[in-house]
């Protein structure tokens, strides 16, 4: 037998195993050595995962398993249903750092699939309503939130909301997410606790409502500012947005309660960045990057804040330089000259931990003040635990217990 047949047959048998040890479609050389699709394997009641199939050139078809293994690419389509997220990187290598921080392996994300034939023939044809361009506002303008905070903030019948949020995820409008560790499938009773975000149709939907409205009122149309990459994300990125949209949520329930007290703007994304310079004998610029940056108004007074969501997944030595980010540019010529900020501004940590939140006010209080600050100091930032936030009682977050380095006590509130 020659070497090529010999490498031939080889490289078929490894693609036989292959083929039949894993759930996934292939595309590999058959017993005549041309080039085929294989049959789906097992089904997704057995555990597999309908991905693409995979195209190889015949370079990886002859180089064996390996190069096939190697050559397996997720659909970007399904990339949130990945079983295994991505192992994040050990940020705290420093043996001295006594800052905890989230080390355990993601248990990944799942995006779920749309069946509009099957709910069709339940509910029938599933039409828009002004409650359900209410709904998708509230999704675009929070980006991801839970069905308990849209049915929270729409208000009415719990139900009808949900029985609507499953019409707009099986028409397109919008997606469901949930991480696996959160499914309480296997805790007990119930459904999933789902997440949802907007897609493609209720985007357009959207503009479309706004556009007729600015038509009516002789104005200009807001403009929705969604891309398709919106829904591929991982379970990191939702956690953590999902984090700032329920302090976002319970805020303004309890503004609902709370009379006197008015959110003037809530920003996210690119607008809050910022970068500063920092001066010394080498000059340096940190680019800082704030979860979100709101105003409000109690009782005659502006007062601007800064929100940081922390996960316990930054180390100490991030934590300082953000610390340090934020004292210079609390102090920049620019910022202060702007409108009344000066004297009434702070910086919001929200934890998930109250350890985590001991040592992060521990971690402020021993680090050397860069100068002498002209106003503040590190009374300036604040910490407060997520579990504390909450929608059953949302006014608690305007009173009293928010924590700083020069007040342990908890006596600092928002309002």
């Amino acid at each position: 037998m020659s070497e090529s047949s010999t490498a031939a047959a080889t490289s078929a048998n490894l693609w036989r195993t292959l083929r039949a040890a894993t759930p996934l479609l292939f595309l590999g050389p058959n017993e005549s050595g041309t080039t085929t699709r294989a049959e789906a394997a097992p089904t997704a009641a057995a555990g597999a995962w309908p991905f693409r199939a995979c195209r190889c050139s015949w370079q990886e078809q002859r180089s064996g398993a390996a190069a096939a293994v190697r050559s397996l690419r997720r659909s970007p389509q399904i990339r949130a249903e990945w079983p295994r997220a991505r192992l994040r990187p050990p940020t705290n290598t420093s043996p001295s750092n006594a800052m905890p921080i989230a080390t355990a392996r993601s248990a990944g994300l799942r995006k779920f699939i749309p069946q509009p034939d099957r709910y069709a023939e339940r509910y029938g044809r599933f039409t828009l309503t002004a409650r359900d361009i209410e709904i998708l506002d509230v999704v675009h303008r929070y980006r991801y939130l839970e069905a308990r905070h849209i049915r929270a903030i729409v208000g009415g019948s719990g139900q009808q909301i949900t029985r609507r949020l499953q019409g707009l995820f099986h028409g397109g409008y919008v997606g469901r997410y949930a991480r696996r560790e959160r499914m309480r499938l296997d805790l007990g009773s119930g459904a999933p606790l789902m997440a949802y975000g907007l897609e493609t149709n209720g985007a357009r939907a959207l503009g479309r409502h706004r556009i007729a409205a600015a038509a009516a009122s002789g104005g200009e149309p807001e403009p929705v500012r969604w891309r398709k990459d919106y829904t591929r994300r991982t379970e990191w990125f939702l956690e953590h947005q999902l984090m700032i949209s329920n302090f976002r949520c319970v805020l303004e329930l309890a503004l609902r309660e709370t009379s006197g007290v008015d959110l003037l703007c809530w920003k996210q994304g690119e607008d809050t960045w910022f970068r500063v310079a920092i001066p010394g004998e080498q000059r340096r610029v940190v680019s800082v990057a704030p979860d979100a940056y709101f105003v409000l108004r109690s009782k005659g007074q502006v007062r601007h804040f800064y929100l940081e969501a922390d996960r316990s997944t930054e180390e100490r030595r991030r934590l300082v330089h953000k610390f340090i980010g934020y004292w210079w540019h609390l102090q920049d010529p620019g910022f202060l000259e702007a409108g009344d900020r000066r004297s009434r501004v702070n910086v919001l940590f929200v934890s998930t931990g109250q350890r985590r939140l001991r040592n992060m006010i521990n971690t402020l209080e021993r680090m050397p003040k860069p100068n002498r600050a002209r106003h503040g100091g590190k009374g300036l930032f604040w910490f407060y635990l997520n579990d504390h936030a909450t929608i059953d009682d949302p006014s608690r977050l305007l009173d009293p217990g928010w924590r700083s380095a020069t007040q342990r006590d908890g006596s600092c509130s928002l309002a």
